[in-house]
């Protein structure tokens, strides 16, 4: 079986193990563009195996603007945006492909993944249950990366975007987070900010009211419509840093919100860190209108 047209970008740091359950099922990909964020555990070991390009760049809070970045190292029509922690099973890589190849005007494709918790399948809270997907590959020229927290992608209009059946392909497992202390780091310093900056990007403004009423909305959304309750005390704690994380976020939109005022061309983005080549395969890959090759840097 051939290779996919596909150019997968993964930002790894401090990720060993997750890579080494990942990248192999990645295999059947043409190309995999992997960027190492710092890392001092061997993660760079296991990703040369692998990469058919391999960079690298200081730590990000956030690996969506580096992904950005690294899309110009791409050679492929599609682009796919996959995480150490999110495992293809063989079934779905081949509904991928099977889709490219039967849709060929398709400007994006959701896969269907399942959120699990310290490795456990997670059923609710906003997060559980099998109805999740996420807009995974995007075709160059009808979609593009936007880097932004919470919104990594878009299909232009006009342009379809295929969701797979999960009945037909099965899930990706997303191996969400491995300890409450994880989530907590995720949700309260590390999202909360970035997201409000994409939110006052789109035009969301501060309500005091939110602050106060969003925590208590998501809180009973969680516990009651996303049948949180029934995770037990997991339900409870997850239901709770998902409140927590709203009320921070809205907070953090007051902040951007104040500071675009007193800026003199509204509020300052931040910049993804500079990327460096580590090694790189030979790669011959026929992009319309032209055929670019790249050098090898080290023997395949």
């Amino acid at each position: 079986m051939g290779k996919l047209p596909i150019s997968c970008i993964i930002v790894f740091g401090n990720e060993r193990a997750m890579l080494a359950e990942c990248l192999p099922r990645l295999a059947r990909l043409g190309e995999l563009i992997l960027i190492d964020m710092q890392s001092t555990d061997g993660s760079r070991h296991i990703a040369e195996q692998y990469a058919d390009v391999l960079l690298q760049c200081e730590q990000a809070p956030i690996a969506d603007a580096v992904r950005v970045e690294a899309q110009r190292y791409a050679t492929h029509p599609w682009i796919m945006m996959a995480d150490p922690d999110e495992h293809y099973p063989p079934s779905l890589i081949e509904a991928i492909g099977n889709t490219i190849a039967a849709k060929p005007d398709a400007g994006g494709i959701r896969v269907p993944l399942w959120f699990n918790f310290k490795r456990k399948s997670l059923r609710g809270t906003i997060w559980g249950g099998g109805n999740k997907t996420k807009l995974a590959l995007v075709r160059r020229g009808r979609g593009r990366l936007l880097g932004m927290c919470n919104l990594i992608s878009e299909v232009f209009a006009g342009f379809e975007t295929v969701r797979l059946d999960p009945a037909h392909c099965g899930y990706m497992a997303h191996e969400w987070s491995q300890s409450y202390l994880d989530l907590l780091n995720k949700h309260v310093i590390r999202y909360p900010y970035r997201d409000a900056m994409r939110m006052h990007k789109q035009g969301r403004r501060f309500r005091l009211s939110e602050v106060l009423i969003a925590p208590i909305r998501e809180l009973n959304r969680c516990l009651r419509h996303h049948d949180g309750w029934r995770e037990g005390f997991r339900g409870l704690a997850l239901s709770a840093i998902y409140a927590t994380y709203h009320a921070v976020t809205q907070i953090c939109l007051g902040l951007v919100q104040w500071r675009a005022g007193r800026a003199a061309h509204g509020a300052v983005e931040e910049k993804a860190p500079a990327l460096s080549l580590v090694t790189q395969r030979d790669i011959v890959a026929a992009i319309a209108p032209k055929t670019m090759t790249h050098s090898a840097r080290r023997a395949a």
